[in-house]
């Protein structure tokens, strides 16, 4: 069990250095490391709305 902790934790820790964030208007762009079949980074938009997260 402490093998597959150790591997989440190194995959957590990759993933976070490897999504970034940026402030757009009164959104948030985030970008992933993961790439659609077009071979360009997932980006997903979020902003708050009312205690909850609009997620585009």
């Amino acid at each position: 069990m402490d093998e597959i902790i150790s591997l989440m934790d190194q995959y957590i820790e990759w993933l976070r250095g490897k999504t970034s964030l940026r402030q757009v208007d009164d959104w948030i762009e985030i970008t992933t490391p993961y790439l659609d079949r077009h071979n360009d980074y997932l980006q997903i938009y979020a902003r708050r709305n009312n205690g909850s997260y609009v997620l585009t």
